[in-house]
């Protein structure tokens, strides 16, 4: 459990850098060590930062058990503290701290102890409560002001006999983000992260922090208004209108379904790359061409997945391919919700299975290899009939007639001239390539109306004829779907989303092969922290949908 040191000559081990000290300080707290005047002339020990001190009592308070933990070690290295805490009596309690060397701050920490291991059961609010209290006492109630209201998540895990992973997972995370300027910066989970077991105990923290030194920030007051942004991309291209059967109390009902989420640029409203916040294509303008009503011939073939067994035979059906045990390695993770099954081999190519955790039914499946020269591309009519012949078998009786809309390839979003220097730097050729990924939604039709939540989704590669994507929300209850009556026009529609429809503005630092651009982006977003959102066809509210 000891934790191992890369670089052994840089690090300092408690042993020689305080090899002036009685046996008994070796045990003692880190106050001590850092007070303790005995180390010899010919090598100075490590004196903790009064910070390092303060956050180690802190959690020392806050997790009383860790006073256990007396046989205690102090390493550094030129970046780091290091802290290893043991149990002597028993063998597996440990705590691992690191801090910074110059400013004294926690940087990660992780500990178990025997004693936490109980049937005992945290409701969440305990555990938001204690975690909040060890923000305010480890970081102080300054710091505090600077970050976000945190999000906690479940995470249940059955027996895996991997006892270092049960060890170190916690059951609940709960992450509070870094603010700057009052905003959260999307994309680099740059703040808080704490992980703590069913108990409450905290048994991991994770700080991330952002260093913007030389970095340009755009200021807040260059934005536009979220009204302006709003008007210029709230058209009625940027909706569906259609069925839907889990609408508004549960019941059936005709909405206007926003297509997708945009990402704006906030200072010139355009819209931008999630990750490179390069300017990209603004192509919300529908396709005629693109939309066909077809007929499928349904074979209803199951989807039920129960185990690892199942998932590997129909992975194999799915994809066509030898799925044997000796060539494919296996893992698999579930939540409250799902389970997802996943296969790779030696060619980093990799399949999954995503199924609904009440029913077993796959509701997303996944198969990427790596690309296959092909001279040949396929035709936008012959990746449609890839993808009719692959739902084909699974498609239920209800899809016997359906809507297809085909999504044409989206080239990769443009480069800015710091990423283009990466890639001369890197000796990758400056080209554009065309996109070939072809994407096609099938969605049920009522009385000639598509229904929207009743869907299947597929990726096909034109180089290779591959499926890359399967997703569905299929096969769902019988609905008795009101008749077409739609009183709120298209325009009317519009109108309600500009006016209702909150944007988030946030900040997200674009990165290219893991280096961090020059400069942060301001952008809006829509919140769909609530779910997403949609215009009621009848009486024009906004709600939000699941």
């Amino acid at each position: 459990m000891k934790r191992n040191v890369q670089n052994a000559a840089m690090v300092l081990s408690v042993a020689t850098i305080l090899s002036g000290l009685p046996v008994a300080a070796l045990a003692a707290s880190p106050q001590a060590l850092a007070s303790n005047s005995a180390a010899t002339a010919a090598t100075e020990s490590i004196k903790l930062p009064a910070a390092t001190q303060k956050m180690v009592a802190a959690l020392e308070k806050l997790e009383p058990g860790l006073k256990a933990l007396t046989d205690r070690q102090v390493e550094s290295s030129e970046t780091y503290i290091y802290l290893d805490w043991l149990d002597p009596k028993r063998n597996g309690d440990y705590a691992f701290f690191t801090f910074d060397l110059k400013t004294g701050n926690l940087v990660s920490y992780e500990a178990y102890l025997t004693s936490w291991r109980t049937a005992q059961k945290a409701t969440d609010d305990t555990i938001l409560k204690k975690v909040e209290q060890a923000v305010v006492e480890v970081w102080g109630a300054d710091k505090r002001k600077t970050m976000g209201n945190p999000s906690l998540s479940a995470y249940e895990e059955e027996e895996t006999g991997d006892e270092m992973r049960e060890l170190l997972i916690g059951s609940r995370t709960v992450f509070y983000p870094v603010l700057l300027n009052g905003l959260e910066i999307n994309g680099g989970n740059f703040g808080i992260g704490f992980s703590t077991d069913l108990a409450g105990h905290i048994e991991e923290i994770n700080v991330r922090e952002a260093n913007l030194k030389d970095v340009k920030v755009p200021d807040v007051k260059t934005a536009l208004t979220p009204e302006a942004v709003k008007k210029q991309y709230f058209n009625t291209a940027a909706f569906d209108l259609g069925y839907v059967q889990d609408g508004k109390d549960g019941k059936p009902g005709m909405h206007y379904v926003l297509r997708y989420a945009p990402i704006f640029d906030a200072t010139s409203g355009k819209l931008v790359d999630e990750w490179l916040g390069t300017e990209i294509a603004d192509d919300t303008k529908r396709k005629e061409a693109n939309f066909k009503n077809i007929t499928l011939k349904p074979q209803a073939k199951s989807l039920a997945v129960k185990g690892e067994a199942d998932a590997r035979k129909l992975a194999a059906s799915m994809f066509g391919m030898d799925m044997k045990e000796d060539d494919w390695y296996f893992s698999q993770e579930q939540d409250d919700q799902s389970v997802t099954y996943s296969f790779s081999n030696d060619d980093s190519d990799s399949v999954s299975l995503t199924v609904d955790a009440a029913t077993g039914l796959v509701t997303d499946a996944n198969h990427w290899e790596q690309e296959v020269e092909s001279k040949t591309v396929l035709s936008k009519e012959e990746t449609l009939k890839k993808a009719i012949s692959f739902i084909e078998p699974y498609a239920v009786s209800t899809s016997s007639n359906v809507q297809v809309e085909i999504y044409d390839p989206v080239k990769s979003a443009p480069l800015a001239d710091w990423m283009k220097k990466i890639d001369k730097e890197m000796g990758v050729e400056d080209e554009e390539e065309p996109g070939h990924i072809y994407g096609f939604s099938f969605n049920e039709l009522y009385k000639n109306t598509p229904v929207l939540d009743r869907y299947y989704w597929v990726l096909v590669d034109s180089k290779n004829g591959k499926i890359v994507q399967f997703s569905t929300t299929l096969p769902k209850k019988d609905a008795t779907f009101p008749e077409p009556k739609v009183a709120v026009t298209e325009q009317q529609a519009a109108e309600s989303f500009v006016k209702n429809l909150p944007l988030k503005q946030s900040y997200i630092w674009p990165t290219y092969y893991g280096t961090k651009g020059p400069e942060l982006k301001l952008i809006y977003t829509i919140d769909t922290s609530k779910g997403w959102p949609y215009v009621d066809a009848v009486d024009g509210t906004l709600n939000w949908g699941e």
